[in-house]
């Protein structure tokens, strides 16, 4: 009897065997195979075969008296056949495994389960079929067995992610990731350093099924996005015991795999499931209020040594003799080596060096250079964990949270140098508790804590700063003005500045002083250098725009900048242009860059897209259906324009008067309109072997993973480019009629190279975070790839401090950061710098407020004679605020204009 399957061939009804016909038989050279044969012999060579054969009918067996064989007995034996089609290639390769290890496994397990050796499955990757084959009984077990292996591999397909870090690190502190997967769309986003993955440990690891082990997490926790075999290998226990790693689509789902899968039994063994290690190092979410603390190492000697110009020495003395510091009174004696220093003794040993200056500088109005205040031997250092937990525990009693303060503060301890008079340590606050930072402050200033010694009183060095950043190439047409800038900040008491070069080629200035307007009038020549100008003109549209993403707009770019010596730099993330340099040269290039991108524009093909946004599918065979493949019938309702059909691109570009091609995106909606109004879905293709973009035979044809059908490889490249190109179409779908099943990554890796699926990649995550109703936003320096959550309109003012550029930027209102003071309040103090100022002075009296009329710093007199000193320098009369070179002048002036007063 033939068993139904040609591997097997046919049965011998008598012995079992299972057998091949001769190569030879006639039957074979007919082509047929009929159910019932007879045979003479069988002949034995390398295989088996059978020979002189001859088929019989099925009634003629029944005539064989007395019966050799049980006929029916024989026939439920035979093996059937269950076709599954329609299954894609990569479908069937997950399904196989490698060396098809994975498809013997289930068939070796439908044997077993059935008692039946002769179960089989064949594969046709060409054609993608599966066929089943089985008896009778056993065939319904078979298709829904491998109905079940099929419908996971291809949940796999449809939900597999790869993770894409947002930049690349130097430092090797762990990037945000984005989860990246079916229609190119961006599935995750995790910005909190939350984990995504799980490792995965077994005694018996490298012994257990893989599709076993990932169907039960499937079904125990679902969420996968992917998974990484573990490949390591070595003597210890614990290398051989580790399986590898599961990514999963969200921290919520990972958190549910710890939970549900850790010590669950697999295989007589326990699973162990944590969460995978990640980069350990500390990480705030807005590190922005950055305080130095400081406290003595070494004991004060009670013995200071001041050192002051020659003349000034003996005035100091007189000054600052018997001065009370700390509850005692200091003596003051000049020393006899240097005339220019004076030894100040009787000092407290708990006085800090910053209290004695300022205690000697506020007594004498002569100027001292230095304070140096002697110390003895240093102490026995306590552990930096004591330090650290002695400011831990004074701080925290501030927080909203006093218990669990870890995204409050982090405070790190510095180790000394031998020579070090000091202990450092650094406060590193969350953005939004300021209010919550500066009261801890102000209870710890001059405090000594638990632990310390009785002179190692506290000293918080608490400056105002703001940062500023800009790229390499920005620095380098702005250095010079940059550098007059800074030549001028060293001007002013109290500031100070540090311009570094970061690890990416940009450069970072960081200005602290101690006061907040301070800042703000530094800060706003900086940011006209550092921040550059944006263009904005209202014949610059957003498609426009995109002109600069390609060579085209590259040349224009350069050649402003070569004509103007600036630079300009395109944000493709925001559509933004800004221009950078000095003032007169920056609007040199604006207007130039202007008038470039305007006549290029007016010079260009108009080009009028056929498909995407709310375009019906087929509008291309529509428009080619009603006006012929060369556009004929177009060109003949609208005399003298030049148009052109890019069936690749599904795009028309016309060339000819702005009137003329009005006309054409006038005839263009009314097919549009047409379509819509009628409700018909054009595109069904009459011949269902074209490809459905260019309605051509395919050409270097591929099939789609997700639904089968067939394209044009060229077709679904532009298809990606065209995304690419605009950043809209996501979720990236078949363009079949009727079929919007996402295209799979599995297709995509296929299809475009690496760089393109970084393009692609970069593309999904703009349209992600403008898809997001303003919950995400890119760093505001152009082309930083580093995201940022908005924080909600009830929250207080946070932080966010790039980790590609260092910029720092308020989440709330997204320019640079304003610890401190809300978003309304800084907004109208950068608008008006002297707004806090103006408001201070109305509760003064004229006579007691006045400006300097050299530099305008605000003065207020409380009491005193008419002289007064400005931080400039220059000395003034209080009543006609005349001023003068020196103090005797000044006095000489008072004396004479104003002898009454």
């Amino acid at each position: 009897m033939y068993s139904g399957y040609d591997r097997l061939g046919y049965e011998v009804a008598l012995t079992g065997q299972h057998l091949q016909l001769h190569p030879s038989c006639s039957l074979l050279a007919y082509g047929q195979k009929p159910n019932w044969v007879v045979f003479c012999e069988i002949l034995s060579l390398s295989n088996q075969y059978l020979v002189c054969v001859t088929a019989v009918d099925h009634e003629c067996l029944h005539k064989i008296q007395p019966p050799l064989f049980d006929i029916m007995q024989l026939q439920t034996r035979k093996m059937e056949m269950n076709l599954i089609s329609g299954l894609g290639n990569s479908l069937l390769r997950r399904l196989c495994g490698k060396q098809t290890l994975d498809l013997q496994r289930i068939v070796s397990c439908l044997r077993n389960l059935c008692l039946d050796d002769r179960i089989s499955i064949d594969v046709d990757f060409e054609k993608g079929e599966l066929q089943l084959f089985a008896s009778a009984k056993d065939m319904e077990k078979v298709s829904r067995t491998v109905g079940t292996a099929l419908h996971f591999e291809k949940k796999r397909l449809m939900e597999e992610c790869i993770e894409k870090c947002l930049y690349h690190t130097v430092t090797g502190n762990s990037s945000p990731l984005a989860l990246f997967g079916s229609g190119a769309e961006i599935k995750h986003l995790e910005l909190d350093n939350r984990y995504l993955a799980v490792e995965i440990s077994h005694e018996n690891a490298h012994d257990l099924d893989d599709k076993e082990l990932l169907m039960m997490v499937d079904q125990v926790a679902p969420g996968m996005a992917n998974f990484h075999k573990h490949v390591g290998s070595g003597p210890e226990r614990e290398d051989l015991s580790k399986w590898g790693k599961i990514i999963f689509v969200t921290p919520e789902a990972a958190g549910n795999a710890v939970a549900k899968l850790n010590e669950l039994e697999l295989r007589g063994s326990m699973l162990k499931v944590v969460p995978a290690s990640t980069d350990e190092q500390f990480i705030l979410p807005f590190p922005a209020v950055k305080v130095r603390l400081s406290w003595p190492r070494r004991p004060s000697k009670g013995v200071a040594l001041v050192r002051c110009a020659e003349e000034n020495a003996n005035f100091i003395i007189n000054d600052c003799s018997g001065l009370e510091i700390g509850g005692k009174f200091i003596h003051c004696d000049l020393s006899t080596k240097h005339k220019n220093c004076i030894f100040v003794t009787g000092i407290p040993k708990d006085v800090l060096d910053s209290e004695l200056s300022n205690a000697l500088r506020s007594a004498t109005k002569r100027t001292i250079f230095d304070v140096h205040l002697l110390r003895g031997e240093s102490s026995s250092d306590l552990p930096n964990s004591t330090y650290a937990k002695a400011l831990m525990k004074e701080i925290a009693p501030f927080m909203p949270n006093k218990q669990f303060h870890a995204d409050s503060f982090r405070v790190e301890v510095f180790n000394p140098e031998m020579k070090d008079y000091m202990m450092k340590a650094l406060i590193t606050f969350n953005g939004s508790l300021h209010l919550e930072a500066a009261k801890a402050l102000d209870h710890i200033q001059g405090k000594v804590l638990s632990g310390f010694l009785s002179w190692q009183k506290i000293e918080c060095q608490h400056m105002f700063y703001s940062t500023l950043s800009c790229p390499g190439r920005v620095y380098s047409v702005i250095k010079k003005d940059l550098d007059s800038l800074l030549r001028n900040f060293k001007l002013h008491k109290g500031v100070s500045f540090k311009l570094d070069e970061t690890e990416s080629g940009a450069f970072r200035l960081k200005v602290s002083a101690n006061a907040s307007k301070v800042i703000a009038d530094l800060r706003k020549p900086l940011e006209q250098l550092m921040k550059g100008k944006s263009i904005s003109h209202p014949g610059l549209t957003p498609n426009l725009m995109q002109v600069l993403r390609f060579r085209d707009g590259v040349s224009l770019m350069s050649a402003v900048e070569r004509e103007t010596r600036t630079c300009i730099l395109y944000d493709r993330q925001n559509l933004n242009v800004k221009v950078f340099g000095p003032p007169e040269q920056v609007i040199e290039a604006e207007k130039k860059l202007i008038n470039a991108l305007l006549s290029f524009h007016e010079n260009k093909q108009l080009e009028i897209r056929l498909r995407g946004g709310n375009r019906p599918p087929g509008l291309m065979k529509e428009v080619v259906q009603r006006f012929g493949s060369d556009l004929q019938g177009l060109k003949e309702k609208i005399p003298g324009i030049e148009v052109v059909l890019n069936t690749r691109q599904h795009t028309l570009l016309i060339k000819g008067s702005k009137e003329l091609k009005k006309k054409v995106e006038d005839v263009i909606s009314e097919v549009t309109q047409y379509l819509d109004s009628e409700g018909r879905m054009i595109g069904q293709l009459s011949e269902e072997l074209a490809c459905p973009i260019c309605l051509c035979e395919p050409e270097e044809p591929y099939k789609l993973e997700s639904c089968g059908h067939v394209f044009c490889q060229a077709c679904l490249i532009d298809q990606f480019e065209s995304v690419i190109k605009y950043h809209d179409g996501f979720p990236i779908c078949c363009t079949k009629e009727g079929c919007k099943d996402p295209i799979l990554l599995v297709d995509l890796r296929h299809l475009l190279t690496t760089d393109k699926l970084e393009e692609l990649f970069r593309a999904s995550l703009g349209a992600f975070v403008a898809a997001s109703q303003g919950t995400y936003r890119f760093c505001p320096t152009p082309d930083c790839p580093s995201i940022y959550r908005v924080a909600p309109k009830e929250a207080a003012t946070g932080s966010f401090e790039c980790p590609v550029c260092s910029t720092e930027t308020c989440t709330k209102c997204h320019i640079e950061y304003h610890p401190f003071i809300s978003c309304e309040r800084y907004m109208e103090f950068k608008e008006h710098p002297d707004l806090s100022l103006e408001s201070w002075r109305k509760g003064k009296e004229k006579e007691q407020v006045k400006d300097c009329p050299c530099c305008r710093h605000t003065i207020e007199k409380v009491d005193g004679c008419n002289h007064i000193e400005c931080r400039c320098g220059k000395h003034l009369c209080w009543v006609c605020l005349e001023w003068f070179s020196t103090s005797g002048d000044c006095y000489n002036h008072i004396n004479s204009k104003h002898p009454i007063i």
